[in-house]
């Protein structure tokens, strides 16, 4: 057992969601660098090989892990394509407390969807991933 600020170091030493707790979530039985979460969470495309995506709305995750994630997609996306991710890890009632996953991200597979026709299974993998926070503060507790 880690004691102290050992304990401290090795926790704080993880980096982006590899502190996800996927122990407490169903994690496919695979010998992974990453195990995957089987999570549906809510993901929307924010933009494909630099180009806005406007007129898409959101999915959800089939699996995500700590290096990339898998979802099923009205269209197909190319392999070696790069798109910008949100990834909506908490959702409050409220809105205040919200947790978003950023990311710049790669399509490494596109498959045809066995579940649904003309829908494909694109898995990601992150290349950059940052975090955006709403805050908890009521705006009316605010100071001007």
């Amino acid at each position: 057992m880690i004691r102290g600020n050992a304990a401290r170091e090795d926790w704080s030493a993880l980096r982006g969601i590899a502190r996800v707790p996927t122990h407490a979530v169903h994690v496919a039985n695979e010998r992974r660098t990453y195990p995957r979460a089987q999570l549906q969470l809510p993901v929307r495309i924010l933009s494909v090989a630099g180009h806005l995506e406007k007129e898409f709305d959101q999915v959800l995750t089939t699996d995500i892990s700590s290096s990339g994630l898998r979802v099923s997609c009205p269209f197909q996306i190319p392999v070696g394509t790069p798109v910008k991710l949100e990834v909506e890890l908490v959702k409050r009632a409220s809105g205040l407390g919200t947790v978003r996953l950023i990311t710049q991200a790669q399509v490494v597979r596109a498959l045809p969807d066995s579940q649904s026709y003309g829908w494909h299974t694109l898995a990601f993998s992150f290349e950059e991933i940052s975090f955006e926070r709403d805050e908890l503060t009521s705006p009316q507790f605010m100071h001007a």
